[in-house]
């Protein structure tokens, strides 16, 4: 029951965002709506900010600390501070990319359409749930925190965790208000994939598995201890995919709805780097250790392989390298 619970709060906290993602869909044809579109992101902005705030307040306050942690043990742990810092700093970086001269900079270096509300409202967002990504970290106390907790992640909660993911990948690009299904296929490089694709996909999917096998055994001999809390915590976040055929659907949802996101939605408009960055960064649970460097070595690779070929191969790649890492990298030695 408490997992459920758990389970439903973590979708409800997807709602603001994918609500502003759905209504900005008519800013481009209807200039009252992208008011609303960029109030509303004035207003969770506003809130974060406070709610940021807030926490650096209670960091500076040894009373109200102890208050919290004589109620909720738990709470002894975590850095408010950090936390804080990084809220309000998310919440002054995101509201700048709502101003016209800012896109217009931007789109120098990325193909977006400056004038476009939609666009604006995705930069935005981008920045705001990076942001608030960033700073669960903190808030918890750290990786070695994290990687202390005796309960894994459930399966259906890793299975549920992934599907806004492939929502805002059919919100983001207007699906059934802006595009019609067989537009969205397009827009989203949906494409069917030939024998020689797949063949090259298989291919590059060796070659990250090699890539990154090599950067485990060079982090293993040179930081033990950091590469032992590493498995650790990949133990608490994958610890409830028990069977061969929870690895393969998790892979496979995974692969589908981060591909569909990443290289579908985001990488036409963002471009490459600035998608593959963005990619690692909402990968939080590795922090700044060498499984940061894998991530965005994995991403370039996708990033290329979509630009050559489609989105299609991009998540059978991603597939294909999520279950042998769940799968085959533990009976490595």
């Amino acid at each position: 029951m408490c997992g459920g619970l758990v389970m439903v709060i973590g979708l409800l906290a997807y709602c603001p965002f994918l609500a502003m993602a759905l209504i900005a869909q008519w800013s481009d044809r209807y200039h009252a709506v992208r008011w609303v579109t960029y109030g509303l992101l004035l207003l969770f902005d506003a809130l974060a900010a406070l709610g940021g705030l807030l926490a650096l307040l209670l960091s500076q306050s040894r009373e109200a600390q102890r208050l919290l942690s004589s109620q909720y043990p738990g709470m002894a742990s975590l850095r408010w501070d950090v936390f804080g810092l990084v809220v309000v700093g998310t919440a002054l970086l995101a509201p700048v990319f709502l101003l016209p001269f800012v896109r217009r900079g931007l789109a120098r270096l990325i193909p977006i359409d400056p004038e476009s509300g939609v666009h604006a409202t995705a930069l935005t967002l981008i920045v705001l749930v990076m942001g608030l990504n960033f700073s669960q970290v903190p808030l918890l106390g750290g990786l070695s925190v994290l990687a202390d907790s005796a309960t894994p992640v459930a399966f259906l909660d890793l299975l549920v965790s992934n599907l806004p993911i492939g929502l805002f990948a059919l919100v983001g690009v207007g699906f059934l208000i802006r595009r019609t299904p067989r537009e969205t296929w397009e827009r989203l490089g949906l494409d069917r994939a030939t024998w020689r694709q797949v063949g090259l996909t298989v291919g590059l999917a060796l070659v990250i598995l090699v890539f990154y096998y090599g950067v485990d055994w060079v982090w293993r001999v040179l930081a033990p201890e950091n590469y032992e809390m590493m498995e650790a915590l990949g133990g608490v976040i994958y610890g409830g995919v028990m069977d061969t055929w929870q690895a393969v659907v998790i892979s496979m949802v995974a692969g589908v709805t981060e591909e569909l996101f990443f290289r579908g939605a985001l990488q036409p408009r963002f471009g490459l780097l600035l998608t593959a960055v963005i990619f690692t960064g909402v990968h939080v649970q590795y922090g700044f250790t060498p499984a940061t460097l894998e991530v965005l070595g994995g991403a370039l690779v996708l990033g290329w392989l979509r630009q050559q070929i489609n989105t299609s191969t991009c998540i059978l790649l991603h597939v294909l390298y999520d279950v042998t890492g769940l799968l085959v990298f533990p009976l490595l030695p």
